[in-house]
């Protein structure tokens, strides 16, 4: 599936049912990625410690995501095809968490 919005100055393309986004940075003309939590390995991926809820993405889009109720260790693993990326660019990977004032054992405190 490819579901193409148009964005703030850019082009966004939602891929694979809503996993993931591609768009081109206006700026750099580099290929930019979105990578869903859908698209992830998520260890501790049973019901017993997630719940999958929706968000609206920045393109005002609903994306599933998913929310930890407990686990003592956390490994998420994701990928996607180097040829896609544009060469001679920089990328980075952010992973985009949310705490709770109920979140406890991250290493940091809730902000008041």
């Amino acid at each position: 599936m490819k579901l193409k919005k148009k964005a703030t100055n850019n082009t966004e393309e939602f891929l694979e049912h809503k996993r993931k986004k591609t768009w081109v940075d206006k700026k750099t003309s580099c290929k930019c990625f979105m990578i869903y939590p859908r698209s992830l390995y998520i260890t501790w991926g049973s019901l017993e410690y997630w719940t999958w809820n929706y968000f609206k993405d920045t393109s005002d889009e609903n994306i599933e995501v998913a929310k930890l109720s407990h686990v003592c260790w956390l490994d998420v693993r994701g990928k996607f095809k180097v040829s896609d990326l544009s060469p001679g660019a920089v990328y980075e990977i952010v992973y985009v968490v949310k705490l709770t004032k109920e979140a406890s054992g991250v290493g940091t405190s809730y902000p008041p």
